[in-house]
């Protein structure tokens, strides 16, 4: 969107998501818990935020 000024605005919105027990599944097993964790993402957190027409930067 250009206002008058000839300056691009964009909205922007900043999602913030707290994993309950991230430091103790860390600690348990990392190379699983991220993996799980990017896979949550992609199945759910991706096509939530797309259905608002959201992306990923």
């Amino acid at each position: 969107m250009q206002g008058r000024t000839g300056v691009e605005r964009r909205l922007t919105n900043i999602l913030s998501i707290d994993v309950v027990g991230y430091s103790r599944l860390m600690e348990r097993d990392e190379a699983a818990t991220l993996a799980a964790l990017k896979s949550h993402w992609l199945e759910l957190i991706n096509p939530f935020a797309a259905s608002f027409g959201g992306n990923r930067v």
